[in-house]
């Protein structure tokens, strides 16, 4: 007689006594109350630890232009005259709209009647100390000479006076560019952003770096001594520094080595420095100091403390970092993250202190009308000094030596430019 369906799974559970259904009962308690205890503990690191929100969608230029083109399919199904959501960039068309004046600029030594308009530059310029937009209009001779707008630099749209009072807040009053922009505000009611500021600041390093190159050059032609004498001490510093660091010299030869590094300072150094007085040139009189005091370190064997005894560190840089906070500084501007950065202000910086010392008061009209100079007469003032005194300018950059990485990058950075397709032409057609 077959079974009835059932029959086998329930004589099964009759096979289990009631202990061993108490037993199964209890150790399932337990493993719930283990799994329960190592589910708190998870939570309880997991809110510790406070990660991260992410981001649902994916955040990068390409995702948001494709959400921007997202947006921008949902209008136009809507309604076929929305306006295109906007890239951010005004339309020369526009800013030429914004002029609150026309100017014409012709060829110089062209007659008026033979120039015909090229294109219109709408430009911001400081007139009666507010900002304002200015349309030029560009004419071209018919031997293709084009007119020359006073005080403009390159293609920014920005006159040259607004760039050298940022650089000038930035780089030499130590301010941060959030302040340059607030004064820029109050005082000239010019809105500014972030990344125009460093673009300013980033051409004008640019056009500046062949006056740091000439003022370079003048310093070491002038300066020959120093330089040498200057180039020796440091040679000798590193030669110590890599005796303090070599493990393998014993005390005797560390002494000696030390005798040798002496006789090398001493040869830079003259007995005459400590006993000539106060000399009329101040920077001749500082380099007769220094040498002065390095002569006594050495004689008193005081200079070389850092060999001898390699527990001694070779500078004060240490003592110097304990005295100031580089994350504040970093924060008002005074140092730069980036070689770009550090890069722009040596030049910046140097350019602008030496024009201070060419002036006889140094302002922003001071320094517009010297840079004006310039352009008219096709070199600088350090360039006529450089050629007054029959040196030629430096064919390679000298930054470039100091900063191959700086080098390294920019030509990578034109080669990806040269490859990419030209952008269309912002100025206004021509017209016969």
């Amino acid at each position: 007689m077959d079974s009835q369906p059932g029959t086998t799974a329930k004589a099964k559970h009759d096979e289990l006594s009631r202990e061993q259904l108490i037993q199964l009962l209890g150790e399932a308690l337990v493993l719930n109350d283990n799994l329960a205890a190592r589910v708190a503990l998870l939570e309880k690191q997991l809110a510790d630890k406070n990660p991260t929100i992410k981001i649902p969608l994916p955040f990068s230029i390409k995702a948001e232009e494709k959400r921007k083109r997202d947006r921008q399919k949902v209008l136009d199904g809507k309604s076929k005259n929305k306006k295109p959501l906007r890239s951010g960039r005004i339309k020369s068309e526009e800013k030429i709209a914004k002029a609150t004046r026309h100017e014409n600029v012709y060829p110089v030594g062209v007659e008026v009647a033979l120039c015909s308009l090229s294109h219109i530059r709408p430009m911001i310029r400081i007139e009666a100390g507010q900002a304002v937009w200015i349309a030029y209009h560009v004419h071209r001779a018919p031997n293709g000479k084009y007119g020359i707008i006073q005080g403009a630099m390159g293609r920014s749209e920005f006159g040259i006076e607004i760039i050298l009072a940022i650089a000038y807040q930035v780089y030499v009053v130590g301010l941060s560019f959030d302040k340059a922009i607030a004064l820029e505000k109050f005082f000239q009611n010019l809105e500014l952003k972030k990344s125009q500021v460093d673009a300013m600041l980033h051409q004008l390093s640019r056009v500046w770096e062949k006056e740091f190159e000439s003022l370079l050059k003048l310093l070491t032609r002038s300066n020959e001594e120093y330089r040498d004498f200057a180039d020796g001490a440091l040679q000798i510093f590193y030669d110590g520094r890599a005796l303090q660091i070599n493990q393998d010299l014993s005390e005797d030869q560390r002494n000696d080595e030390i005798v040798k590094l002496a006789d090398r300072g001493l040869a830079l150094c003259s007995v005459r420095d400590i006993e000539q007085t106060k000399l009329d040139d101040p920077i001749a009189d500082s380099f007769r100091l220094l040498r002065s005091e390095l002569l006594g370190l050495m004689m008193d064997e005081q200079l070389f403390t850092f060999v001898s005894n390699p527990a001694v560190a070779p500078t004060n840089n240490e003592a110097e970092r304990s005295l100031r906070d580089a994350a504040t500084a970093r924060r008002v501007g005074r140092t730069n993250k980036t070689l770009t950065g550090a890069r722009r202000q040596t030049i910046i910086q140097s350019v602008l202190e030496s024009i201070r010392t060419q002036l006889s008061s140094f302002t922003l009209q001071g320094v517009l009308d010297e840079v004006a100079r310039w352009k008219m007469a096709g070199e600088s003032c350090f360039a006529a000094l450089l050629r007054k005194a029959d040196a030629a300018p430096s064919e390679k950059s000298t930054l470039d030596s100091i900063y191959p990485d700086y080098k390294t990058a920019q030509d990578k950075k034109a080669a990806r430019r040269a490859t990419e397709k030209p952008s269309k032409s912002i100025l206004a057609p021509a017209t016969g």
